[in-house]
C-alpha cells in the first residue's frame, strides 16, 4: 500500500484548486484541506496549505498564529532545515519533523510540540509513517 502525502494548492478562490483536481487525479482515504487568510507571507501558492516538512512526510494545516515562529524558525535553520515559504505553518510542519527523529511515539510528539508553541492556533496533521491518523490540536482558535 502507497502511504504517500499527495497535494494540490492553489491560490486565490477555491475555483482555482478545483481546476487543478480536473488534471491532476488524487486517491486516497483521508483528505485534509484549508482555506486560508494569510497573517504570515502574501497569498501564494507557496504559502498555500497545507505546509510540509523537509522529506514531505508530515503535512500541517493551520489557522492562527505562532507568536514565537521567527525564535522556532531560526533554531530550525541552525539544524539545517530548509524553508520554502514564509507561512509560520511550515515552521510547524518542520518542528514536527525534528520532534518526530526523536521519538517513537506520536503522542510524546504533539506534548513536545504544544509545549514549544506560542500562540493561538487549531491544526491539524498528517504523517505518512502514521497512515491513516489525522492529529488535530487546538489552542484558543476554532477547529471544525
Amino acid at each position: 500500500m502507497d502511504n504517500r502525502l499527495l497535494y494540490l494548492k492553489a491560490s486565490g478562490q477555491l475555483s482555482n484548486l478545483k481546476k487543478q483536481f480536473k488534471t491532476t487525479a488524487i486517491d486516497g482515504h483521508v483528505g485534509l484541506g484549508h482555506t486560508r487568510w494569510s497573517t504570515h507571507g502574501p497569498p501564494s501558492q507557496e504559502n498555500a496549505h497545507p505546509q510540509f516538512d523537509c522529506t514531505k512526510k508530515i503535512s500541517v494545516a493551520h489557522n492562527g498564529i505562532i507568536e514565537n515562529h521567527t525564535a522556532l524558525k531560526n533554531k530550525l535553520v541552525a539544524k539545517g532545515h530548509v524553508f520554502h515559504s514564509q507561512t509560520d505553518t511550515e515552521i510547524i510542519a518542520h518542528l514536527l519533523e525534528d520532534l518526530v527523529q526523536h521519538t517513537d511515539s506520536l503522542q510524546q510528539v504533539v506534548l513536545g510540540l504544544v509545549s514549544k508553541l506560542e500562540g493561538a492556533y487549531a491544526l491539524i496533521c498528517m504523517f505518512q509513517d502514521y497512515p491513516g491518523q489525522l492529529v488535530a490540536i487546538r489552542r484558543g482558535s476554532p477547529l471544525c
